[in-house]
């Protein structure tokens, strides 16, 4: 069996439902649920990723970047549940 990937998770949901393959799926994108689909948490640790700001250099010092990247630290740490862990 062959391997695809994709970051569209309509069409990862819709080759799942067809019979196509199985996929891993980010908790966020689970209003994608549709007939023909069995949604579980895996066992073991819940898996994780690295997520970045990119921003241009010299503009790390603005004032509303700095607001908006706070409130995305803030974001992730109640996502992650481990705010200690979240740069």
């Amino acid at each position: 069996m062959g391997r695809a990937g994709g970051c569209d998770w309509r069409s990862v949901a819709a080759l799942v439902g067809a019979g196509v393959g199985i996929a891993l799926i980010p908790r966020i994108v689970q209003p994608l649920h549709r007939p023909g689909l069995v949604l579980g948490r895996t066992a073991g640790p819940a898996p994780t990723r690295n997520i970045f700001a990119a921003v241009r250099t010299g503009s790390e010092a603005d004032p509303v970047l700095a607001a908006i990247l706070a409130a995305l630290r803030r974001s992730a740490a109640r996502w992650s549940g481990h705010p200690g862990q979240v740069g």
